[in-house]
C-alpha cells in the first residue's frame, strides 16, 4: 500500500518515472513544472548523500538546477550526511551552483558536508520538528484511553518502534527486544507499539506484532498497536508516553520535538547529529542494535533508569526546544515572496 499524497497542497505531480526510473522523455515535464514556481526545494532528509537510490538524487538536483537557470530560488532542505556518502551524489552536490543552498539538519552532518563538498553549509534542524501533535485524532484518543487504563493499574507506558530493516539485518535483534519487553512487563510497564509506515515488503508492523504474540496471554492487556495515519497523530500518541524506544530516526525526532526522551538503536550516523542537537547524552540514549543481542536484561535496566530520570531528561529537551524549533523554521529563511 502507498501513502496517499499529503493533504494541503495545491498540486501534486508524480514523477517517479523520471526520478526513479530515469525515463528521459519525462524530463520535459519537470522543466515545464519548475518553470511555474518561484521556489523549488528538495527534501534532503537522509537521501541526499546517496544512501538510497543515488541516481534519483542526481535527477532531483537537476530539477533544482533547472529552476535556478530559469531565475527561481532553489535549495536542499535540512539533510543528514553519512561519513561514507555515495561518490556520485557528492559530485552532483559539489557541482550545484553556489546560489542553491544545501542545508544540514544537524551539526555532525554539517561538518561532514563541509568536508566532502567544500562549500558553505547553513545549519538548520529537521523539518519534522515542526509537526504539530493532533490530540483530537482517533488514534491519539485510543492511545490516551490505553495509557489511562494502564496508569490506573500503576503501569508506566512506553512507546516502542521496531524498524523492519534493522530487525531483518540483525538476526537476534527482535528476539532481544522481546526478552527486554518481557522483563519490563514483569516490572509494571506497558507498551504502545508504533509502526513507522505501512510499506509493502518492508513494513514495521509485522515485527511489532511479534512482540505481544511472544508474550502469551499473561500480558495480553499490556499492548496497544497504533495505525500510522499521519505524523501529527503519531506525535500526539508519543507525547502521552513516558519515553520512546525506537530504531527509526523520525520516531525519535517526533519524540524529542514533544519533549519525550527517546532511546534509539541507530543504524546510521544520522542519529549522532540528532542527539548532539537535542542535548541528550549519546552514551545513555544511543546504541548499536547489536549491543542488545544477548544483553536484554541489561537493557531493561537501562530503560528503567531512563524512565526514573525522565523528568531531568525532559528538562534538557525543554531547554533546547525553542532553539531547535527556530532552526527548523530556518529551512524556509529567505524564501518569502
Amino acid at each position: 500500500r502507498r501513502w496517499t499524497a499529503v493533504s494541503g497542497f495545491d498540486d501534486y505531480l508524480d514523477d517517479e518515472d523520471y526520478f526513479y526510473r530515469g525515463q528521459p522523455w519525462k524530463w520535459w515535464r519537470i522543466v515545464k513544472t519548475v518553470a511555474k514556481y518561484d521556489v523549488v526545494a528538495m527534501i534532503g532528509a537522509d537521501v541526499v548523500d546517496g544512501a538510497y537510490r543515488p541516481a534519483s538524487v542526481r535527477r532531483r538536483l537537476d530539477a533544482l538546477t533547472e529552476n535556478h537557470k530559469q531565475g527561481g530560488r532553489s535549495r536542499v532542505f535540512g539533510a543528514s550526511f553519512r561519513d561514507m556518502p555515495n561518490p556520485s551524489s557528492v559530485e552532483a552536490l559539489k557541482h550545484l551552483h553556489t546560489d542553491i543552498a544545501v542545508l544540514a539538519r544537524d551539526p555532525v552532518s554539517r561538518s561532514r558536508m563541509q568536508r566532502f563538498l567544500h562549500r558553505d553549509i547553513p545549519l538548520v534542524a529537521d523539518l519534522a520538528f515542526l509537526v504539530k501533535p493532533d490530540f483530537e485524532s482517533e488514534e491519539s484518543k485510543k492511545a490516551a484511553r490505553f495509557v489511562h487504563a494502564r496508569s490506573a493499574c500503576c503501569d508506566t507506558v512506553i512507546a516502542l518502534n521496531i524498524a523492519s530493516h534493522v530487525a531483518s539485518a540483525n538476526p537476534g535483534f527482535l528476539e532481544a527486544i522481546v526478552d527486554m519487553v518481557r522483563t519490563l512487563c514483569a516490572r509494571n510497564f506497558s507498551f504502545v507499539l508504533i509502526p513507522h509506515d505501512v510499506r509493502q515488503g518492508s513494513a514495521d508492523l509485522p515485527f511489532l506484532q511479534e512482540v505481544p504474540k511472544a508474550m502469551g496471554p499473561i500480558y495480553h492487556d499490556r499492548f496497544h498497536i497504533v495505525v500510522p495515519v499521519a505524523p501529527s497523530h503519531i506525535k500526539a500518541v508519543i507525547m502521552q508516553c513516558a519515553i520512546v524506544i525506537t530504531s527509526r530516526m523520525h520516531v525519535a525526532v517526533l519524540a524529542i520535538g514533544g519533549n519525550i526522551p527517546a532511546v534509539s538503536f541507530a543504524y546510521q550516523g544520522k542519529f549522532d547529529g540528532l542527539y548532539e542537537l537535542s542535548g541528550l547524552e549519546k552514551s545513555s540514549f544511543l546504541f548499536d542494535p547489536l549491543h542488545i543481542i544477548g544483553n536484554a536484561s541489561r537493557f531493561s535496566y537501562i530503560i528503567d533508569g531512563v524512565v526514573s530520570n525522565a523528568r531531568k531528561h525532559k528538562e534538557i529537551l525543554s531547554s533546547r526546544r525553542e532553539e531547535i524549533m527556530t532552526m527548523a523554521r530556518e529551512n524556509f529563511a529567505g524564501l518569502e515572496a
